[in-house]
């Protein structure tokens, strides 16, 4: 086997072929065997005699070349990993899989022991981290995520807090020093609580690391801020929705009354349905219903179809009528919104119930 297969199968190896090889020969000293070795995966060619000096210069170059290589091919890995974990955490439903996920991504581009603290949106502390338990259960790949009761309290010795992160108990050996651990904050805005990503500090040795790991803190706090933003709108849109709704139920000896109003799932948007009793000297009405949408606008339109469905029935029209002034009135006040209203009437203790009538307004 000549010195040019031995490079080729050494370059051919995923395994080695980082590793820098000099061709030195006294032999295949022509152009074209220079040129065939360099082509066939030389990083440098010698020729015999080689001098001290020159053999020393061509290794330090050489060296300096691959290491600035292998840097570089580690900062593009390293960013196409951050862009991949940037998307996951943006995907994150919750401010528990978010820190689940911060903790996995800082673990996956470093390597190493990793914690991620953050407070949820509803002022809930939680932290995750990716070291063993006792029970031997946590894994890099499946971050184990614990609460808290609060932030731990420290001052230096000038009076500052200290961040957090300073005294966490769930913190593994090799994370307790402050001198072997990088510690990283990052905030979508000064007032909000941080989100806090611990390292070891062997992990995080240039600036590029450095700012590797800014990115990936500052990217979980902006995801952090955006499911805050979701979760107060939510709860504001939410709240509206309700104001829609009856405050309580009448007391009436025609039936006994309860009520269960509950989305299908917490992340269920918010949308049009609706209930309505009342008691009028006809009888008792109840209603149920919903205008077609998942959004603020149709929570809009459904408060004013129940609020006129209560007038119509209070002023002692017939159902018939109250589901054609309705129709006219969603056809008015919302064109092309479609509602659906199912409706039950009671006009003596005796009689509990008659048949419900269904109507259904489209324009």
């Amino acid at each position: 086997m000549t010195g040019f297969e031995v490079c080729e199968h050494i370059k051919n190896d995923p395994a080695t072929a980082a590793v820098p090889v000099i061709n030195i020969s006294a032999a295949a000293i022509t152009v074209d065997d220079r040129a065939q070795g360099l082509y066939r995966g030389a990083d440098a060619y010698l020729v015999e005699p080689v001098a001290p000096d020159e053999l020393l210069a061509t290794v330090t170059a050489t060296l300096r070349y691959t290491r600035a290589r292998r840097r570089a091919e580690l900062l593009a890995e390293r960013l196409h990993l951050l862009n991949r974990l940037t998307l996951a955490l943006y995907s994150a439903a919750d401010a528990r899989e978010l820190v689940k996920v911060t903790a996995e991504a800082a673990a996956v581009i470093f390597r190493c022991s990793v914690a991620a603290l953050l407070t949820t949106p509803q002022g809930s502390p939680l932290v995750a981290h990716t070291w063993q338990d006792e029970d031997g259960t946590a894994r890099a790949d499946a971050p184990q995520v614990h609460s808290t009761a609060a932030w731990p309290q420290r001052r230096d010795p000038s009076g500052r807090a200290q961040p957090p992160g300073a005294d966490l108990p769930c913190l593994p050996p090799e994370l307790k020093d402050p001198a072997r651990r990088r510690t990283v904050i990052g905030r979508a805005k000064a007032e909000r609580p941080p989100v806090v990503i611990v390292t070891s500090a062997d992990a995080v040795t240039t600036p590029d690391d450095e700012q590797l790991l800014t990115q990936l803190t500052q990217a979980s706090a902006l995801a952090l801020e955006a499911l805050r933003s979701y979760s107060e709108e939510h709860a504001l849109a939410l709240t509206l929705q309700r104001s829609f709704l009856p405050e309580s139920l009448p007391a009436t000896p025609r039936a006994d009354l309860a009520v269960r109003y509950l989305p299908a799932s917490e992340r269920t948007e918010i949308g049009g349905d609706f209930y309505e009793a009342i008691s009028t000297p006809a009888g008792l009405v109840v209603a149920v219903g919903d205008v077609a949408g998942h959004s603020l606008d149709a929570a809009m339109v459904m408060g004013q179809v129940r609020h006129a469905l209560r007038a119509y029935a209070a002023e002692g029209h017939p159902p018939q009528v109250i589901l054609s002034c309705l129709d006219h009135l969603l056809a008015s006040v919302e064109p092309g919104a479609t509602g659906t209203c199912a409706w039950c009437g009671s006009s003596s203790a005796r009689t509990p119930c008659t048949s419900p009538t269904r109507a259904t307004s489209r324009r």
